[in-house]
């Protein structure tokens, strides 16, 4: 019986292909939108994966020092230990004509028997010590062949090296971005001044506990997993973020598909009352309409598919970028599509689907033959049903917004809470526009026929019009939310940077990435600017990666100046405050730090310090800081010094005389750095301030796509619920025709009734786009990445909503209304 329905369905959807082609657009889009998002996270994640696999291959600890490992500690520890097998390694970054390339510096005898993951590695390492090797994809992406130099920029200062050879790896992608040389290159190019950065291990955890009993004091032994998961854990907020913001087009997509799969059984009512007075049972009739919604929602899904993998092609730039900026370098060129991303696009396509047919499969098997022709009859059953679901939205409210206020770090619950705030809203939305029209539709009565008729069409037909201006609302207070979401981000950030940057000018030494600098300021060039006339006061820093008892934090070596104390806005400070952090073993920790690890000032913090190893440090401060989301720490010079040797000044702050010439103080110091044999940069603050916001505006443009990707899934949802409603209200146009309206007053009716349907979803977007701002800001910002702000509705933010959805709805209605321009009224009042 069911398929016997399902061959009426098809000679339906021969006769109305828009609406077959409007069910299947919906769900092509928000299957597409999840699935490109998945891609692109699995395709950062296994690149980051092969990555790993073919740097470390089968390590499994790794023995590294609080400023690196000296290079006597591992021929010392070659001796002790002739049998097991270990292996030094350096790496770092360098440039090539503005590619960051990652290097890796080994000893080829010691990569014979260490079975690191390079194919033909025996061969390809032995030949390293006179020149680099570099992957093929590399090397056709820097345009160089074999036998060529390869210009390489090193903290400023250029080295040139042949290409001797390529190498490969077991997959292709692990050696995008890579150069591999011998340790001793790697050394001069990098600048480590005879340290390797790590000794991998091949051992068991027996051999492990004696490597560690011989140890000093400044290096340790870790299982090799502990630095791929932390590096991991940094991006994972980033990435459960744009999950979340590609499920909210597929929510938006569920009342899409909703509207248009209960249109379809709204146009065939006659037709199933026939049925069920020839026999077929209401349970066949159900069947039948979920069976034809998952025969459409899975092709769709299956081109949504196809569809994601190609966005993913243009989301995976922006989120590389995004990561190289934020986190650590990643050369990610390939997409992976691996067949759980395919199931879980088919699953989320089909399930939500028959999800949001289930209420059409209803109103289709309790089709009553008598009442099958009256609107009316649906309209008031559909009204009957409104203040129940808005009081069951009501309660998604409350409950999102319980979970929301829970003090719980889970970042899962705070997209739960949000998700319910927002099911719950739309569920409300047709009610409150049902009692909003009524009581407008009395007071405009005087306005004219048009404006009265655009309005009581809305209210009459709420089982059509609620469900389009839910899915537009959810759509557009999306879109507003994460704007204010983004400029109070933006605004917080543009402050933080104006305290922070309290010196007039900067310089600094190159460096590759957010790591230690390569080189340093040498002594004769910081004698020379604190001595420049015009300067009244400078102060130095340099970052070096500290190890605390769990991971590598950014840790930076402040010498103030007097403005130094300014340039920290402190949320919480410990007693004694400055002169507490610069008298005693204390640091100041960064609020991303200090949330996502629950450490407040007086607290302490064990950091791996080359003098004496773990070595506890007291927080005298948490400070606000939006440099990383990671969390950063800071210390005096003066306690630094106490517990590590080396210090390499890699930048200086300089402050301008009040009564000085700021530009001439400029010229003196770029002449100095002109004739200062050491390549430099210099920056003014402003500089900073201008590249720092760009950066972070170049960071939300996937969030901005999907935004996007958001709205139009949205106005495809309006499109075909304006479409279904006026074709429904062909015979009644008709009717109006027949009676002297014109072609032109019938239009400005539709598309008065259009206008009205934008400004209502605009008007109910605002608070809802407010709130979920509020959660997106205190909530889920906070648990990502441990960043707090003021929220902040930017200016024009209200009126760029409303704009979007009064476009989007008349965009969307301007071919409906042509279409009944069209009709012919003998046609259509035939049947009278």
């Amino acid at each position: 019986m069911v398929a016997l329905l399902l061959r009426s369905s098809v000679c339906f959807y021969r006769r109305h292909p828009l609406q077959l082609l409007l069910s299947f657009l919906g769900i092509v889009l928000g299957v597409s939108i999840v699935t490109a998002v998945l891609i692109t996270n699995r395709s950062a994640q296994r690149a980051f994966e092969i990555t790993v696999q073919s740097l470390y291959g089968a390590t499994t600890h790794q023995i590294e020092g609080a400023l690196g490992v000296p290079q006597e500690q591992y021929t010392s520890l070659r001796k002790s230990f002739p049998s097991l097998l270990m292996a030094p390694v350096i790496e770092g970054h360098v440039e090539h004509q503005g590619n960051v390339l990652s290097v890796l510096g080994l000893d080829p005898l010691a990569e014979l028997f260490f079975e690191r993951s390079f194919s033909e590695s025996n061969n390809a390492l032995s030949a390293v010590r006179h020149g680099v090797l570099v992957n093929r994809r590399t090397l056709e992406q820097l345009q160089l062949t074999v036998g060529e130099p390869l210009e390489l920029n090193s903290g400023g200062v250029l080295h040139s090296l042949d290409v001797i050879g390529e190498f490969s790896t077991l997959v292709d992608a692990a050696g995008e971005g890579l150069i591999l040389t011998d340790i001793a290159i790697a050394q001069s190019l990098l600048n480590k001044n005879q340290r390797i950065d790590r000794i991998d291990l091949m051992i068991d955890e027996t051999d492990a506990v004696s490597v560690a009993a011989q140890l000093p004091p400044g290096l340790r032994i870790v299982p090799a997993s502990q630095r791929q998961q932390s590096m991991q854990s940094m991006t994972r907020g980033f990435q459960i973020n744009l999950t979340a913001m590609s499920l909210l087009a597929l929510v938006v997509g569920l009342f899409l598909i909703h509207n248009t799969m209960t249109f379809a059984v709204l146009q065939r009512r006659e037709n199933y009352a026939v049925k069920r007075v020839v026999g077929v049972t209401s349970r066949a009739l159900g069947l039948s309409v979920l069976a034809e919604s998952a025969l459409i929602s899975l092709a769709a899904s299956v081109t949504g598919l196809l569809l994601g993998y190609h966005i993913a092609g243009l989301l995976i730039a922006l989120t590389t970028q995004t990561i190289n900026d934020l986190y650590f370098v990643l050369h990610v060129q390939e997409l992976w599509f691996p067949p759980s991303v395919a199931v879980l696009g088919i699953f989320l396509g089909v399930g939500s689907s028959l999800l949001a047919a289930s209420l059409a499969a209803l109103e289709a098997a309790q089709t009553d033959p008598i009442n099958a022709t009256s609107r009316s009859h649906i309209e008031s059953q559909n009204q009957r049903v409104l203040p129940w679901l808005a009081s069951f939205g009501a309660s998604l409210i409350v409950l999102g917004l319980t979970i929301g206020g829970l003090s719980t770090t889970s970042l899962l619950w705070g997209f739960i809470a949000l998700t319910l705030v927002l099911i719950g809203y739309g569920c409300a939305i047709p009610f409150a526009t049902l009692i909003i029209s009524r009581k407008l539709h009395r007071r405009v009565a005087s306005w004219g026929i048009a404006v009265s008729m655009a309005i009581g069409s809305v209210q009459r037909n709420i089982s059509r019009t609620g469900i389009a201006i839910a899915a537009l609302t959810i759509a557009v207070a999306a879109t507003f939310g994460v704007n204010v979401m983004i400029e109070s981000f933006r605004t917080s950030v543009d402050r933080w940077l104006a305290t922070t940057l309290q010196s007039d000018f900067y310089v600094s030494v190159p460096q590759s990435d957010s790591s230690q600098a390569a080189q340093s300021l040498s002594d004769e060039f910081l004698k020379t600017v604190e001595q420049l006339p015009g300067v009244s006061d400078t102060s130095t820093s340099f970052v070096i990666k500290a190890t605390t008892r769990s991971d590598k934090i950014n840790l930076r070596v402040l010498s103030p100046h007097a403005g130094s104390p300014d340039a920290f806005h402190f949320l919480e400070l410990n007693e004694g405050g400055w002169t507490f952090f610069s008298t005693n073993d204390a640091v100041f920790i960064s609020e991303p730090l200090a949330t996502k690890n629950e450490l407040r000032p007086g607290d302490v913090i064990e950091l791996f310090t080359e003098f004496t190893g773990y070595q506890p440090f007291i927080i005298a401060g948490v400070y606000q800081d939006y440099g990383s989301s990671h969390g950063r720490m800071t210390m005096h010079i003066n306690t630094y010094q106490q517990h590590w040797s080396e210090q390499s000044i890699a930048s200086i702050g300089l402050i301008v005389s009040p009564d000085a010439d700021r530009q001439r103080v400029e010229t003196a110091l770029k002449a100095l750095i002109q004739q200062h044999r050491q390549p430099l940069l210099y920056r003014s603050n402003t500089d900073i301030h201008k590249e720092s916001l760009a950066i972070f505006d170049r960071t939300f443009e996937v969030t901005r796509v999907l935004r996007w990707l958001t709205v139009a899934v949205a106005v495809i949802g309006i499109f075909s619920a304006l479409l279904a409603l006026h074709l429904e209200r062909a015979k009644e146009f008709a009717i109006l025709r027949a009676c002297g309206t014109t072609r032109r007053q019938i239009l400005q009716i539709v598309m008065l009734q259009t206008l009205y349907m934008g400004l209502m979803a605009g008007a109910l977007a605002l608070p809802l786009g407010w709130v979920m701002s509020e959660v997106l800001i205190k909530v889920i910002n906070v648990r990502s990445f441990g960043w707090s702000m003021a929220g902040l509705i930017p200016p024009g933010a209200v009126t760029e909503a409303l704009a979007i959805a009064v476009v989007s709805a008349l965009v969307a209605g301007l071919y409906p209304a042509w279409r009944i321009g069209k009709f012919s009224i003998a046609a259509q009042i035939r049947s009278e």
